[in-house]
């Protein structure tokens, strides 16, 4: 197609102007010289070039020749092909992938008429993506969907990039909309769908089954929680939830394995557990006592029971370090004022670390008399594991002897620091080494001195009570109180508990704090 354009310099009525009077110069002779008719006329044309030229100059002109070209885009089917498409809640409780089945043969021929367009391409996924074939529109699917994982994100995403040279059409989902992966295959379908709103690659998805349906029939493990590192010979404990939509009322059994020398998986303990009415999740927590030091995978596992159709999520595993030995713990007690004696705190906190054979506490009291204690042997000795800053100011020790510590934590050593009058900012911490270990930013006028009234600036005044975050807090080993009876539990020798959790909170029962430090 041609078009014709122009592109005025100015208004059309100026350059109408000025070519008319460039036109009427053409009319006059020259008055010097006698010139013959020929040379005139040659002159007249010369001039009229000039005029055209100029008016080709100011009007600008040009000639569009535009092609068009039609581009071939593609239109892209994923079809779920995971284990839970078996599940029979589809229309006329129908098996999902029999729906599935139906409607593409019913979509035969719009497909085969969308070819005649558009590339169509077809993919099954599970764990992966593999194309299927085409043939006059009928997509030639697997007899039964046997996959054991439901990566949606993950194969959104592998045919985007199979696609990535060309231009994507739209994106057809035939699934039951939920994910079920484990690395590295959980990419988020979130993640997928904006990478194709970015791309501007529109989403049609397709629900097979009821809502919620896809958690039938289905175990699963989830928050495995213990120590990261623990001491050999040194009971440990390991800690999980268990859900069981679609078993209810029934017992199950969850074991508890731990790696052994020949990097063998072995069931250490067992606890069975009934699933009640099968909607809530249900703490589990096992034991076991390792013997040689090392580092150990660690593994809470249900076993697959009739009618699950997904096992995947029916495990779940990390890593534990067994070290040799126990903990060398270093208390540094604070006087509440100089020259005075520590607090009754440090009672409780030496009885309760007591409590474990494994941990070994040297207590010193710091009373600012001398003002500096020297104690870079201590912390370069070797022998401390975690040192405790127990309402100690920055006063206590030498410069140097702060220098020790932070080398001592960044060496791997533990530092705890409990709250009180002169910890943290209050305590001058900021001037020293640790403040770039301690994971709090102290401010320039944060000073707690010992003869000043109480700063209730960077001190909350009490009663303040301790409350744990739910439900992680209250889960979490550390934070368990004698008695709370929270969790499923196991013996160790393979026992049947099953323990109802705590109706009431142990954490409102304690007495509250005198203050606590302001941290911002």
């Amino acid at each position: 197609m041609n078009e014709f354009r122009l592109h005025p310099v100015m208004d059309p009525l100026a350059i109408a102007i000025v070519v008319l009077a460039l036109v009427a110069l053409l009319s006059l002779r020259p008055r010097y010289g006698n010139l013959t008719r020929g040379r005139w006329l040659t002159l007249a044309g010369l001039r009229l070039a000039v005029v055209l030229l100029t008016l080709i100059a100011m009007l600008r002109p040009e000639l569009v020749y535009t092609k068009r070209t039609p581009q071939r885009a593609s239109l892209v089917l994923l079809v779920d092909d995971s284990r839970s498409m078996q599940v029979a809640d589809s229309l006329g409780d129908a098996p999902r992938w029999d729906a599935v089945k139906s409607l593409l043969a019913a979509s035969a021929n719009d497909l085969a008429k969308l070819s005649e367009t558009w590339d169509t391409s077809a993919y099954r996924f599970d764990t992966t993506t593999a194309p299927l074939e085409i043939e006059n529109g009928e997509i030639e699917l697997p007899p039964t969907p046997a996959g054991e994982q439901t990566a949606l994100g993950a194969a959104i995403g592998d045919v985007l990039d199979r696609h990535a040279s060309g231009r994507v059409l739209g994106v057809l989902l035939l699934s039951d909309g939920a994910q079920r992966a484990v690395a590295p295959n959980d990419l988020p379908p979130q993640v997928a769908a904006r990478r194709m709103a970015a791309e501007n690659i529109p989403l049609y998805t397709f629900t097979f089954g009821k809502s919620g349906g896809s958690d039938r029939a289905d175990l699963a493990i989830d928050d495995l929680l213990t120590n990261e590192s623990i001491f050999a010979e040194a009971p440990t404990e390991v800690r999980g939830q268990l859900s069981s939509p679609g078993f209810a009322n029934q017992r199950v059994a969850v074991q508890l394995l731990w790696e052994n020398a020949d990097r063998e998986m072995e069931v250490v303990d067992t606890v069975q557990v009934d699933t009640q009415n099968g909607n809530q999740s249900l703490p589990i927590l096992l034991r076991h006592t390792p013997k040689t030091p090392g580092e150990y995978k660690v593994t809470l596992r249900v076993e697959p029971r009739e009618g699950e159709l997904v096992t995947t999520n029916n495990e779940a595993s990390t890593f534990v370090t067994v070290r040799k030995g126990g903990v060398n713990v270093l208390y540094l007690v604070g006087a509440k004022r100089i020259g005075g004696g520590p607090g009754p705190e440090q009672r409780f906190v030496r009885a309760s670390l007591a409590q474990s054979p494994d941990i070994v506490v040297e207590r010193r009291i710091l009373n600012y008399q001398p003002a500096e204690v020297d104690l870079r042997t201590a912390f370069s000795g070797g022998e401390v594991d975690v040192v405790i800053l127990d309402d100690v100011d920055a006063r206590a020790l030498s410069l140097a002897s702060w220098q020790a510590l932070a080398e001592l934590v960044r060496g791997g050593a533990g530092l705890m620091m409990t709250g009180g009058y002169h910890s943290f900012g209050p305590g001058g911490f900021r001037e020293t080494p640790l403040a770039d270990i301690l994971p709090i930013d102290i401010g320039p006028a944060q000073r707690q001195s010992f003869d000043e009234p109480l700063r209730t600036d960077v001190q909350l005044p009490g009663p303040v009570r301790m409350r744990p975050a739910e439900p992680i807090g209250m889960r979490h080993p550390i934070m368990q109180l004698e008695g709370s009876g929270f969790g499923v539990q196991g013996s160790g020798e393979n026992t049947n508990l099953n323990p109802e959790p705590p109706t009431q909170n142990p954490w409102s029962e304690q007495p509250p704090h005198d203050g606590a430090n302001h941290i911002d």
